[in-house]
């Protein structure tokens, strides 16, 4: 059998440990460079590759395994099912090794919140099982192929993009959070988007849970045809849970528990995790030992400083127009002074217009999104600067005591950073030498 992999990101890198023991031929196309030591380790395996091209070589094959980032007007894609060739992906290929080997499967997906519910679901669910975590946010699913027969279940994080090129995949218990326009830079339309989303739902059976939120709009209607045992839930109300502004509430036990820490849009994640949990065996008491052990990720809603009365919060993996309206959920007033960047994704802009309006004090853009926010920051002031360093020190001639300066860039990191963490981390650096300054 001959193995293509059309792109050496992570997820193919693993997808060569898992085939690099089988009888199969390997060959990979990068049209980036490849590091010395990575054609080292190629070489040392007996595996042919090209870098800075992707030619037509590639269809030398009997299968193709796409890097989720790939998109589908790649031309050799389209030679390849001409051709005939098989085309798979990384997701596919370990969910037939898991499938055979009958470990259930929780998977997450949806716009923004993945990464924080499959985390919280990891953790919860540890108290009971021995947890494989992995997916979209770091460890690929083929990973667990190395120690499959320790894990007892595998949570995983999966992306529009892996579930676009992906046949199979289907887990025993869905999550799906809310979904609103995001890569469309990526994806032909927000139609495609969707239905990138819900496919692995469409692929589920009878035996299967669906857990999804009612906070996208028409899903009441597409969950109709589900075959699956079909939950729906909000940031009130899950399965055998409820919540209001201050506590979460289990059904049919004499518990609570404060959430007055959980950020607001943050809580139909808490949510989806607990329904889980519940739905999969755990006790409440259980749930709320790892709720008051769990500690949120950074770059997400993250208290960083605050500086004569001002807070400072890092919401750098607010990437999309969606994540920053959710995150001015969490004020009452207008006392934000917001701060852009990032490359836009080709969204519609006009809920966080009017969110600015209603909650923003200022705003402040850098980078790619000077251009992009001036199209829809309306009636507020709007100071267009070079970095972050200058981001904060404007911000700050905005903010009194009481007010929040938010990085919340509302577009990816690729004009100046190489990724969102380094972007949060810049944030943090300029505050921290902010502080110091006034500290001198």
């Amino acid at each position: 059998m001959r193995y293509a992999l059309l792109g050496l990101g992570v997820s193919n890198r693993a997808v060569i440990d898992f085939l690099k023991n089988k009888d199969v031929s390997i060959f990979v196309s990068e049209k980036n460079h490849i590091d010395d030591r990575t054609k080292n380790y190629l070489e040392s395996l007996g595996v042919n590759y090209e870098e800075g091209i992707n030619s037509e070589n590639l269809l030398n094959s009997d299968v193709i395994v796409v890097s989720p980032g790939i998109k589908p007007s790649h031309p050799l894609i389209k030679k390849a099912l001409e051709k005939g060739i098989r085309l798979t992906t990384e997701l596919d290929l370990a969910y037939e090794e898991i499938s055979r080997s009958g470990k259930k499967i929780v998977a997450v997906t949806g716009t923004n919140g993945k990464t924080t519910t499959t985390r919280l679901t990891a953790f919860i669910l540890s108290k009971k099982y021995r947890i494989f975590e992995g997916g979209n946010i770091g460890t690929p699913l083929i990973s667990a192929m190395e120690n499959l027969e320790n894990y007892e279940l595998i949570v995983c994080e999966v992306s529009s993009f892996q579930l676009y090129w992906s046949s199979f995949f289907k887990p025993n218990i869905g999550i799906l959070l809310n979904i609103a326009p995001d890569h469309l830079d990526w994806h032909a339309s927000y139609e495609e988007y969707f239905e990138s989303k819900i496919s692995m739902f469409r692929r589920q059976e009878e035996k299967d849970v669906a857990l999804i939120s009612r906070n996208t709009e028409g899903i009441e209607k597409t969950v109709v045809d589900l075959r699956s045992r079909v939950f729906l839930f909000d940031e009130y109300k899950g399965y055998r849970v409820r919540s209001n502004d201050t506590h979460l509430y289990f059904e049919d036990e004499d518990l609570h528990v404060q959430i007055k820490r959980i950020p607001v849009h943050l809580r139909e994640n808490f949510i989806a995790a607990i329904s889980t949990a519940l739905y999969l065996g755990l006790n409440p008491r259980e749930i709320v030992e790892s709720l008051e052990n769990f500690q949120l990720l950074p770059h997400r809603f993250e208290f960083v400083a605050e500086i004569e009365g001002v807070s400072f919060i890092n919401d750098s993996k607010a990437t999309n127009a969606h994540a920053v309206v959710s995150a001015l959920k969490n004020f009452e007033r207008k006392n934000v002074i917001l701060i852009l960047s990032g490359l836009g994704k080709n969204e519609d802009y006009s809920d966080l217009k009017h969110s600015i309006a209603e909650k923003c004090k200022a705003v402040v853009a850098f980078g790619a999104m000077k251009r992009l926010a001036e199209s829809f920051v309306k009636n507020v002031p709007l100071v267009l600067v070079e970095n972050m360093e200058e981001a904060i020190k404007a911000s700050m001639e905005f903010a009194s005591p009481g007010d929040v300066v938010i990085l919340s860039p509302g577009g990816s990191s690729f004009d100046l950073y190489s990724s969102y963490v380094e972007r949060g981390e810049d944030f943090k650096r300029c505050i921290q030498k902010t502080i110091a300054k006034r500290n001198s």
